[in-house]
């Protein structure tokens, strides 16, 4: 059976995983978020549950302790500077969430020690810091370089969970910002970051907390120049270990010569994702389904919350690919007595959820009734608009609703989408996409509203059957909170599973056969997988990368294709070809200006292979087997970039060239990966293989 593998490279400054490598497309028989067993369907995977990289500021590292790294003895810099930091008093590690230090609040702290990287007064800087407090207190310095006379920077806890900054010019307070108080809270991960736009008078001073910009100043004298301090995590300073000293958990520490941006500080924050973004706002949920909790023996649908069992009812299936979920085929799950409150005091509620439509038909997406026409509905309609209606007193006319054209809110047909619908007894609702704010609609006047249910169903209205048929589409995951969710909320949850159901390049087979091994057979006669249209302008980048697992059966001799972009017909016009042909010969043809290059006995029958083909930006093309280059040719080719050409894997579209053997994987890179690079990939996946 395929594995639920989900294992991409690390993420840390400087290395790349395969996002940053410009990995754009990515089919796996091997994983089950790729295929599942059944179906048509290969799902790409090239966004799915992958690590966010940092922001490609690595040369700008001046600092780089990274919580993930630690062995033994000093906290030892990643960066070129070594600018590593002692462990002093009962400072003890602890290796899981990434890694980091665990500080009891009684002379314990790390220190690095004076060194001119760390003098940044000549231009801009970035500082930022992981950290748990155990207990909400102020004036418990995280980090910064502060010995007598000789201030320059400090970073501390403020009141009721507010972060302040001060910098220095030796005694002299030259600019400091101290944000409100419930930025962050105890015993939970929080990211703090600070940027300096100059170290001189008049340079802009901004404070991030979880990626969300807090305070902003101006520097009102220039920094000081050189400190002569060491710097200090877990204190204030030099001559102040005894006094304000932090209780709790100090994870991965960066500083920068550069002040990054607003949206590289937060693709920083989120590269830390099994810190913060990993991690969804559950709080108030009354109730909550999630495709993987589906019993397809028993055909029910139990709630995590408040154990509320739905039961299936008409034409739905459940498929594991991605992040789970449920296919709506005309049917529903329900439970037509459940009571729940989800409603909160103000009788405020939300409700949450990832799935995918088909817009331009008449459907209900969710149902909720307490009495006959008192209740919820969230539909959309055959005129393509998205609608919600909260009824009250059994009318839509003194209720809450909302209407919106399908296009002015973003969703597409037969895309994943996250949506939340935020009720609001006393204002308004609020409709988000894809974690942006897209309509609103006041409230009508009059009316009384429900606050219970006697009844939900997922894909159905119990008094709507009629008028809004069951869904068709699919559906992911279905949360409801008692009170509202505010607009950061939305945004970290969407952040939170977007990658669980990500829109990639998927392929449709025909005559395929899969095995619980891991691959799909190819039977040389009429099996092959496509995507309608070239899967975008990347596909036919100048320089690029194509690579597939390939297994060869006994004695084939014809040309067996691998992957091509080309007509539907197939020798009508392509773009490029990786195939196979005659005594293991492996041709990888460029249209435009090539000359059809081969490298002759690379293949072996029934033996897996990784192939690769690459084109460099100079037109440079190479051929290469288990990571190591079989051709490669002068510069000058040039590809045919047809935007209108579909991608066939397994057949040169329906002309032919059927391939008769397996396909394990396939990938598509945007860039040139260099020979390190492939010969990296080939030795991470070479054991799904036998090698």
């Amino acid at each position: 059976m395929a594995l639920d593998q989900k294992f991409f490279k690390s993420t840390s400054a400087g290395s790349g995983t395969d996002q940053e490598q410009g990995l754009v497309l990515h089919l796996d028989a091997n994983d089950v978020d790729s295929y599942d067993g059944d179906g048509s369907t290969w799902f790409d995977i090239t966004e799915h549950e992958v690590n966010i990289p940092l922001a490609d500021k690595a040369s700008n590292l001046v600092l780089n302790l990274d919580g993930g790294t630690y062995t033994s003895g000093a906290w030892e810099d990643q960066s070129a500077n070594t600018n590593n930091a002692s462990l002093n008093g009962n400072t003890t590690y602890n290796s899981d969430t990434k890694g980091y230090f665990t500080l009891d609040g009684v002379g314990d702290y790390l220190q690095i020690s004076d060194h001119s990287s760390l003098n940044l007064a000549g231009g801009g800087a970035t500082y930022e810091m992981w950290f748990r407090q155990h207990t909400l207190a102020a004036s418990e310095h995280l980090f910064g370089r502060f010995e007598s006379g000789n201030f320059d920077f400090f970073i501390s806890t403020g009141s009721s969970g507010a972060i302040s900054l001060h910098f220095y010019n030796g005694s002299s307070s030259v600019g400091n910002i101290n944000s409100a108080g419930g930025k962050y809270t105890a015993n939970t991960w929080h990211h703090v970051a600070v940027t300096l736009s100059s170290g001189s008078s008049g340079g802009t001073i901004k404070l991030y907390i979880d990626g969300n910009l807090e305070g902003s100043t101006t520097l009102s004298g220039n920094r000081i120049a050189d400190p002569t301090a060491d710097l200090f995590l877990g204190i204030l300073g030099s001559g102040y270990t005894t006094q304000y000293e932090f209780t709790g958990d100090i994870g991965t520490t960066r500083i920068y010569n550069v002040a990054l941006t607003a949206s590289e500080v937060a693709q920083n924050f989120r590269a830390g994702n099994n810190l913060s973004y990993s991690s969804t706002y559950d709080t108030g949920l009354a109730l909550h389904f999630d495709a993987s909790d589906i019993d397809t023996t028993a055909n029910t649908w139990t709630d995590k919350v408040s154990s509320i069992v739905l039961t299936k009812s008409g034409n739905s299936s459940y498929d594991a690919e991605l992040g789970d979920y449920l296919e709506l085929e005309g049917g529903y799950y329900g439970n037509d007595s459940a009571a729940v409150q989800i409603k909160d005091s103000n009788q405020d509620f939300t409700v949450e959820y990832f799935g995918q439509h088909v817009f331009g038909n008449q459907r209900a997406i969710l149902g909720i009734m307490q009495s006959t026409l008192q209740g919820l509905l969230i539909a959309y309609t055959s005129s393509n608009y998205f609608l919600s209606y909260n009824y009250k007193s059994g009318t839509i006319q003194s209720s809450q609703g909302l209407e919106a054209t399908v296009s002015s809110t973003g969703m597409t047909s037969n895309k994943w989408h996250h949506v939340v619908l935020v009720y609001d007894q006393s204002t308004n609702v609020k409709l988000y996409v894809d974690g942006i704010l897209n309509a609103t609609s006041t409230l009508g006047a009059g009316g009384t509203g429900w606050t219970t249910t006697d009844g939900i169903r997922i894909g159905s209205h119990e008094a709507f059957t009629n008028y809004y048929p069951s869904s068709a589409g699919q559906m992911g995951f279905l949360k409801i909170y008692q009170g509202k969710l505010s607009d950061a909320q939305v945004a970290q949850n969407y952040l939170a599973t977007k990658n669980k159901y990500p829109n990639g390049i998927n392929f449709t087979g025909s005559n395929i056969s899969w095995n619980a091994n891991g691959y799909f057979s190819f039977n040389g006669s009429n099996a092959n997988f496509v995507t309608s249209g070239a899967p975008g302008a990347v596909i036919n980048a100048t320089g690029f990368t194509v690579s597939a697992w390939v297994w060869r059966t006994n004695g084939v001799t014809g040309t067996n294709t691998i992957i091509t972009n080309c007509t539907a017909a197939g020798n009508t016009g392509q773009n490029y070809i990786l195939s196979m042909s005659g005594s293991g010969t492996v041709h990888f043809h460029i249209y435009g200006t090539d000359n059809y290059a081969g490298v002759n006995n690379v293949v072996s029958y029934e033996t897996w292979t990784h192939l690769a083909g690459v084109v460099e930006f100079d037109g440079v093309k190479r051929i290469y087997k288990n990571g190591v280059v079989q051709l490669s040719t002068s510069a000058g080719y040039s590809a045919d970039t047809v935007s209108s050409y579909n991608t066939f894997i397994g057949s040169l579209g329906s002309y032919g060239n059927y391939h008769n053997g397996r396909i394990g994987a396939v990938k598509y890179y945007k860039k040139p990966l260099t020979a390190d690079e492939l010969l990296a990939d080939f030795n991470a996946t070479k054991g799904t293989y036998g090698l």
